[in-house]
């Protein structure tokens, strides 16, 4: 009886210790080029509210709109391989580089000042939005030394978009010397469509490949897309500098006319790195 449990005891061990052995740990590191599936464009509507001052009529003839492109990435990755099975834990960091179409105005005086038509454009607009950056939990699937597939659940945190408008203007394209009104700064925070904090979460699958430098060390190259659900970014608008403090009413009307941006953070990107396995 005692010897049957010690060879239960050292046939325990001895799968422990095979199990151990099979078991291989990788750690990756990434850089590379991030594309949106499609180009995505967000009018947004910064027309101040009408009859703030009488015989003034300033109507918008084009939006602000928003070109979202793509920018570099960067990604870092630990794999445990039992086998040819691995458990893959991913951080990815993508940047979204967005260009901007400023917005044209149509500025119109009547009496009590002279009757005047002109076009306004501001200063160029200043575009911001922080980077996406998912967590990711995959299996992944090693085929021979060299292909690999993996694929999972993401978790997409919190990311901002901000829009920055300085308000001096020019007049049919000639700038206004000395005149600096400050600036409108629109900042928008990302939330869900769906407020429930499922909706945060999304997939990515991706194909891989991996040359090998030596016994423990490989040249990889990872092509990987992501989808999320639709997120939605409300608007919060101040001002900034300038020497005349605008009313709050002012501000809150023009924050009450910004729709919200409805963003689809599905994108495509190609990476090369290096591995190293123990």
């Amino acid at each position: 009886m005692r010897s049957s449990a010690v060879a239960t005891a050292a046939l325990g061990a001895l799968l422990t210790c095979a199990s151990a052995r099979a078991a291989e740990l990788e750690l990756a590191g990434f850089v590379g080029y991030t594309l949106p599936f499609y180009e995505q464009t967000f009018p947004i509507d910064l027309r101040p509210p009408g009859g703030i001052v009488q015989g003034i009529a300033l109507r918008q003839v084009e939006p602000l709109r928003l070109n979202a492109k793509g920018g570099l990435a960067f990604a870092g990755a630990v794999t445990v391989y039992f086998g040819p099975i691995g458990i893959e834990g991913r951080y990815d960091s993508a940047d979204v580089n967005p260009t901007a179409d400023p917005p044209v105005y149509e500025l119109r005086l009547s009496s009590p000042f002279p009757s005047v038509s002109t076009t306004l454009v501001p200063s160029p607009t200043e575009v911001t939005v922080s980077s996406l950056t998912p967590l990711s939990l995959n299996l992944k699937l090693r085929i021979g030394r060299v292909f690999g597939v993996s694929g999972g659940v993401s978790y997409l945190p919190d990311f901002q978009l901000a829009v920055r408008q300085p308000l001096n203007l020019r007049v049919g394209g000639v700038g206004l010397p000395g005149l600096d009104l400050g600036a409108v700064a629109a900042e928008a925070l990302s939330r869900p469509q769906d407020p429930s904090e499922d909706s945060r979460f999304g997939a990515n699958v991706g194909l891989g490949l991996r040359l090998p430098l030596s016994d423990q060390l490989g040249l990889v190259i990872d092509a990987r897309g992501f989808y999320f659900p639709e997120q939605v970014l409300e608007w919060r608008v101040v001002q900034t500098g300038g020497p005349v403090t605008l009313p709050p009413a002012f501000l809150q009307s023009i924050e009450q006319q910004l729709e919200p941006v409805r963003f689809n953070p599905a994108y495509f990107h190609l990476q090369g790195g290096i591995a190293v396995s123990f």
